[in-house]
C-alpha cells in the first residue's frame, strides 16, 4: 500500500470514530437541550411582558433587561451546542470563496470600524471556485474576523489574504490535506493581544475560551466544517504581536 493511500484510509478512519463519538454525544446534547429550550422561551416571553408593561422610571425594568440579555446568552449557548453535537451536513456547491469573504467582511465591517480595526484583503488572480457550503464557510470566515478584531480592542489591523499553494509548500505541522496536491490558502493576520503558547494546543477544543463571554465552540466548530470539507486549520501566535489563522480547503483538479 502507498503511503499517500495509507494517510488518506487513517484519516477517515480518525474521522469515522470522531462521527461515532459525536452522533452519541448529540443524542444526549439534543435531548438536554430541548428539555431547557422550551422552558426558556417560555420564562423569556413572560419577562419581556413584564419589561414592556414597566414604565421607565420604575427601578426594576433594569433588572427585568438583564435578565432578558441572560435568557439571550443561554439561547445562543443551546444553539451552539446543538450545532457542534448534531451538526447539518454541507451542502456542498461550486462556490467563490471571495464572494463568500466578501459577505463576512461586510457583516462585521461596522463593528471594526467602531474599534479602529482596519481589515485588508489581498487575494490572488484567477482563484478557481472550489466545492463547498457557501453559508458554513461564511461561518467560518464570521467568527475568525470577529474572534480578531475583539483581540484589537484598541485598534489594529487585520490582512486576510487569499492564494492557491501546493499541499508541500505547506509548513505548519500536524495540517492534514490528503485527497489534494493544490490547496486554497485564506489567511486571517491580526495585530492583537496573541494567545498564551501554554493555551495555543487548546484553543480548538470544545468549551475552551479565555473570553469573559462566549461557549468556547466557535473555534471547535469551524474546525469540524473545515475538516468536513478535506481541509485543515492552522494557528500561530505571539502574545503582544497578534495571530494568524490559515484555513486550507482542497482545490478539485
Amino acid at each position: 500500500m502507498s503511503l499517500a493511500k495509507k494517510e488518506i484510509e487513517t484519516y477517515h478512519d480518525e474521522q469515522m470514530q470522531r462521527a461515532a463519538k459525536l452522533a452519541s454525544l448529540g443524542e444526549i446534547v439534543s435531548g438536554i437541550a430541548h428539555e431547557i429550550k422550551n422552558p426558556l422561551a417560555g420564562i423569556s416571553c413572560a419577562v419581556q411582558v413584564l419589561h414592556s408593561e414597566m414604565d421607565e422610571n420604575d427601578g426594576r425594568k433594569v433588572i427585568t433587561a438583564e435578565i432578558l440579555h441572560h435568557i439571550k446568552r443561554l439561547d445562543r449557548t443551546i444553539k451552539d451546542l446543538l450545532n457542534y453535537a448534531k451538526p447539518r451536513p454541507p451542502r456542498f456547491v461550486p462556490s467563490n470563496i471571495n464572494t463568500v469573504l466578501d459577505k463576512a467582511v461586510f457583516f462585521v465591517y461596522p463593528e471594526a470600524n467602531k474599534q479602529k480595526v482596519v481589515i485588508e484583503t489581498d487575494i490572488a488572480e484567477d482563484i478557481p471556485d472550489i466545492m463547498m457550503d457557501p453559508d458554513q464557510m461564511q461561518q467560518i470566515f464570521l467568527n475568525l474576523i470577529i474572534n480578531a478584531v475583539q483581540a484589537m480592542p484598541d485598534g489594529g489591523k487585520l490582512a486576510i489574504t487569499v492564494c492557491v499553494k501546493d499541499k508541500n509548500e505547506i509548513d505548519e505541522h500536524g495540517i492534514r490535506i490528503p485527497e489534494t496536491d493544490r490547496v486554497l490558502a485564506i489567511r486571517f493576520e491580526d495585530t492583537g493581544k496573541g494567545i498564551d503558547s501554554k493555551y495555543i494546543d487548546r484553543i480548538f477544543d470544545p468549551f475552551f475560551t479565555k473570553k469573559s463571554k462566549g461557549t468556547g465552540l466557535g473555534l471547535a466548530i469551524s474546525r469540524r466544517i473545515i475538516q468536513e470539507h478535506g481541509g485543515d486549520i492552522a494557528v500561530k501566535s505571539e502574545v503582544g504581536k497578534g495571530s494568524i489563522f490559515t484555513v486550507y480547503l482542497p482545490v478539485a483538479g
